[in-house]
């Protein structure tokens, strides 16, 4: 039985229930991911009991799964990530550039994602780092921050890097230099990641993993040939809402639970925004199994990393060098960041947790929460 509003758990639970998903072809994190999801906030992942002392209200709260891939378990990361990369802000101008790869390579890269993904990482950090040190268009350092996503709108495999990239460098005599009008010409920046994404691709591609390697050359030969996908959106006005227009980004998976529209029969309607028709939303309806399938494609290799830093943002000597860039761009001097999970929780709820819903007493924050096994 269902809930009225049918949820990602729901479809898990019923293509699991009825012999839907063939677990020998997925990968360990591919079938923890699902027995996460199916047991996420249940009593199979534990929970306690929230009491009040001055009134005895009782309340019941299942334990989460904590895994990256579930869409129930991403809000508090997200705004703790958020919150630590604040004390990294400048006072300067932000852009957001989207680096893409030819649909023709993404079956290559399904043989091998960990060497495929890491390419495109390589690929997007050099090409940016190499225009800004070049003086024709910066002569500079930048700092920018990347996020992989795997999927697009239907949650095919469309891999692609999401980037933040500093409107400016320090050069190497400690001076700050501003971009503030255009970051880098889009035609220039597509050209030498095409041609850096393809040089390493081609050269360390593990070709025993091909049937035929004839056909491999040609697709590499035929994306030379191409004009590949580099977006760049315009300057962001105000630099206090790069970090939270980042955060969507970060923590966000294949699709969301508000985008179920219906579950009935095995069938799973969904929307989407049709980038082709004027990203007009839209629905379309699958089978359960293949909403499993296009899901678990988008899993990351075991141990893999998708939020990188990279520039002036490396985590080398980071914060010594953050202070100096502040003193370049004018940027007030921060406290350094300090978790304060009440008030993220606070944030995210909309409540103080520490105040009792029914009798809205404020409990001491020693036994704010008492927890009874």
């Amino acid at each position: 039985m269902y809930r009225i509003k049918p949820t990602i758990q729901d479809i898990f639970c019923y293509a699991r229930d009825h012999g839907l998903i063939d677990e020998t072809r997925l990968t360990l994190k591919q079938r923890k991911v699902i027995r996460d999801i199916c047991s996420c906030r249940t009593e199979e992942q534990g929970f306690n009991v929230e009491e009040c002392p001055e009134c005895g209200y009782r309340r019941i709260h299942y334990s989460s799964c904590r895994n990256a891939s579930c869409p129930m378990c991403q809000s508090f990361n997200r705004q703790e990530w958020v919150e630590r990369q604040e004390y990294y802000k400048l006072n300067i101008t932000y852009y957001h550039c989207v680096f893409t790869i030819p649909s023709e390579l993404n079956p290559y890269v399904l043989l091998d994602k960990r060497f495929g993904y890491s390419v495109l990482f390589h690929a997007v950090s050099s090409t940016l780092n190499e225009i800004a040190a070049d003086p024709k268009y910066l002569g500079a350092r930048i700092g920018f921050t990347t996020v992989l996503h795997t999927w697009g709108s239907t949650m095919v495999f469309h891999p692609h890097l999401h980037c933040i990239v500093s409107g400016g460098g320090y050069t190497q005599d400690g001076k700050w230099i501003s971009k503030d009008k255009f970051l880098f010409p889009v035609k220039v920046l597509s050209r030498l990641f095409r041609g850096k994404f393809l040089d390493e691709f081609k050269k360390y591609f593990d070709r025993s993993l091909l049937r035929d390697q004839s056909d491999f050359d040609q697709v590499i030969d035929k994306c030379y040939k191409m004009d590949w996908v580099v977006y760049t959106k315009e300057p962001f006005n105000n630099p206090d809402t790069v970090i939270q227009y980042l955060g969507r980004y970060t923590h966000r998976i294949a699709i969301s639970n508000a985008r179920i529209k219906s579950f009935k029969d095995g069938m799973v309607t969904f929307s989407y925004k049709d980038y082709q028709d004027h990203s007009h939303i839209k629905q379309m309806t699958i089978s359960a199994q293949e909403f499993v399938r296009r899901y678990l494609m988008h899993v990351l290799p075991r141990g893999f990393t998708k939020i990188r830093h990279y520039g002036f943002l490396t985590n080398a000597n980071k914060k010594k060098r953050i202070r100096r860039l502040r003193i370049l761009t004018g940027t007030q001097p921060k406290a350094p960041y300090v978790k304060d999970t009440i008030r993220i929780i606070t944030k995210l709820i909309g409540r103080d947790p520490r105040i009792c819903p029914q009798c809205h007493s404020l409990i001491a924050p020693a036994s704010a929460l008492r927890l009874i096994e």
